[in-house]
């Protein structure tokens, strides 16, 4: 279901629920103003139904998840606000943070004979993958193939 056109000499086409929010208003939109369906209906043009509101209030109202503004750091903890094209992306607040959570999340070599003699010395499968930073699942693979 898609948005009412309605025609207006001098203007053309326009949808219907910008034209009753510029009447209840008494002015044209400005740029950056969405004019926001309270009951979700898009055909609903009632005057009481719609409400205006800036495109980022809109955009936070419908994806409150999506992109946030604020986020905490994956190594140090500290809260920061990520560059808004990475917002999705950014894991930590610094590079120097960065590259301390990437090395630990990703390690380069994992030496198969170090967690044979952790797994002899009686250690669990959880107290390995805490210490490496590896999966159960890796730490199974390597005891399996020995």
């Amino acid at each position: 279901m898609s948005y009412r056109k309605v025609y207006v000499k001098g203007r053309g086409k326009v949808y219907e629920h910008r034209l009753v929010m510029e009447t209840k208003l008494g002015r044209r939109l400005v740029r950056g103003e969405v004019v926001h369906h309270v009951n979700g209906d898009k055909r609903d043009n009632r005057p009481e139904n719609l409400e205006l509101m800036s495109s980022a209030t809109h955009s936070l109202l419908h994806n409150p998840q999506r992109l946030p503004s604020r986020k905490r750091c994956k190594e140090c903890g500290a809260i920061f606000t990520p560059h808004k094209a990475a917002r999705g992306k950014q894991q930590t607040c610094s590079r120097k943070c960065g590259y301390a959570w990437g090395a630990r999340k990703r390690p380069k070599h994992l030496k198969g004979d170090e967690v044979r003699r952790m797994l002899k010395a009686g250690w669990t499968y959880k107290k390995i993958t805490a210490a490496i930073g590896v999966s159960g699942a890796t730490v199974s693979r390597i005891a399996n193939n020995s």
